[in-house]
């Protein structure tokens, strides 16, 4: 099986909180704000052109909270326990906006939000 071409989707991502309060942070990192809940949206191009054995996955191999995934609106599932990936291809368009909403509650002292890669994989199916 071939390695798949991975895309990371780093740094600067906007985020919003409950409080109405914006920003922007650097991911990966760690959450360090006050509060239980976030919505981190970031903007990505995509322009290849697939084979037609060719899938793209929205992988994220770190992330501390749970909530749902969405690609240009679009809800993906939730993110809970783990790494976590979705199937993207038919929804990619040349603009896309990725937008992960994460709830804190009942972390403990685990690190907090997208502290891991958050990246698109190009996978060839079936190999």
């Amino acid at each position: 099986m071939s390695e798949p071409h991975q895309i990371r989707i780093r740094g600067p991502y906007l985020y919003r909180l409950p409080s109405g309060d914006e920003g922007s942070v650097k991911l990966p990192a760690a959450w360090d704000k006050p509060g239980e809940n976030v919505v981190f949206s970031r903007r990505f191009n995509w322009l290849a052109e697939l084979e037609p054995s060719e899938r793209v996955y929205l992988v994220f191999d770190g992330y501390g909270g749970s909530g749902p995934v969405s690609v240009n609106g679009t809800a993906l599932g939730d993110l809970t326990n783990g790494p976590a990936e979705f199937e993207v291809t038919q929804l990619l368009q040349p603009r896309n906006e990725l937008e992960v909403s994460l709830s804190f509650q009942g972390l403990g002292d685990q690190p907090r939000g997208l502290w891991g890669n958050v990246m698109l994989e190009v996978r060839t199916a079936g190999a």
